[in-house]
């Protein structure tokens, strides 16, 4: 498969900045497809294959998903799961306690930034853009560990850095930047580098330079413990 399969969200006024200017791509993990054999709602004749481990490839589903076929979803809409970060935050957006990673993310910059301009659900997130990591659905809630099979991924994240060039990259998940460490992950870009604390990344690519913050992943119980430093690590560089 290409290496992005999944079209990243861009809020409509994303290139305008999140604070002072500076555009904020979100990196989530991945995408879980709960219509298995056993559930007890829908299940969906391809769940296997479309989540399968050893293919890690769900765009052959991509127009054609029984479970949005079975909701009326692509005869009205079109629906395709390439478009899977927008239609999640729409859903999250209608209803927004049963989504914990984006209301949890949501509720801490409501909270912490005190600034009418993000008081909003729909206005944080009209400023934000989003994607995941992981380029296919998986059968399981836990975002396995990353090796080189996994390289498309990284491949999609730096396509998605050329697109909408942000200034900074909050990444939801040390599994993610633990990827980041492997060495044939490195000669991918000009200079990737953790610094010398436990939020920080600098990363060079095609002649841009990008700053990565690396807090817990929000539906992880260590979020909690680690707010008030994420805070502190995104606040040092929004509102200088």
């Amino acid at each position: 498969m290409k290496s992005r399969f999944f079209n990243p969200y861009v809020g409509k006024r994303y290139h305008e900045g999140f604070l002072n200017g500076k555009k904020v791509l979100v990196l989530g993990a991945s995408y879980y497809c709960p219509h298995h054999n056993d559930s007890d709602k829908f299940q969906c004749p391809v769940w296997n294959e479309c989540t399968s481990m050893e293919k890690k490839d769900s765009s052959k589903f991509n127009d054609c998903c029984p479970y949005y076929e079975s909701i009326g979803w692509i005869q009205e809409y079109g629906t395709k799961l390439e478009n899977s970060p927008s239609i999640e935050l729409e859903n999250f957006f209608e209803s927004p306690t049963t989504y914990r990673s984006y209301y949890r993310f949501t509720r801490f910059i409501i909270e912490c930034f005190d600034c009418p301009e993000l008081k909003d659900t729909a206005e944080i997130w009209d400023k934000l853009s989003f994607m995941n990591y992981v380029q296919y659905f998986l059968p399981t809630t836990d975002t396995p560990d990353q090796d080189k099979t996994d390289i498309p991924n990284f491949a999609a994240f730096l396509q998605t850095l050329d697109e909408l060039v942000p200034d900074i990259v909050i990444i939801w998940s040390t599994t993610i930047t633990n990827h980041f460490k492997q060495e044939y992950i490195k000669r991918m870009v000009s200079y990737l580098k953790d610094r010398d604390n436990d939020y920080y990344w600098d990363l060079e690519y095609n002649g841009s330079k990008y700053l990565l913050i690396n807090p817990w992943h929000p539906s992880d119980p260590k979020w909690w413990a680690g707010r008030d430093g994420f805070y502190e690590a995104l606040k040092s560089v929004l509102l200088k």
